[in-house]
């Protein structure tokens, strides 16, 4: 939830790691945290990690890419 999120970016804050990536570790841009102060992970890293949640999903699901919605 956000308010999950937003704790986390307080906790993140307290321990000097807010607005570096926790993936490539390079900061973060402040127009990106000004938009979603809670952002975890820069652009380029989060698409990637999107990608990687939505290739398990679909796995664990059955669900393969360019089937969904499709009807029988």
């Amino acid at each position: 939830s956000q308010l999950r999120l937003v704790d986390e970016a307080l906790d993140r804050l307290r321990s000097g790691d807010y607005g570096i990536c926790m993936s490539c570790e390079q900061a973060i841009p402040a127009k990106r945290l000004d938009a979603l102060p809670w952002a975890r992970y820069c652009v380029p890293c989060q698409e990637t990690v999107g990608a990687e949640l939505d290739q398990e999903r679909n796995e664990s699901t059955g669900i393969r890419p360019g089937l969904v919605g499709m009807s029988r």
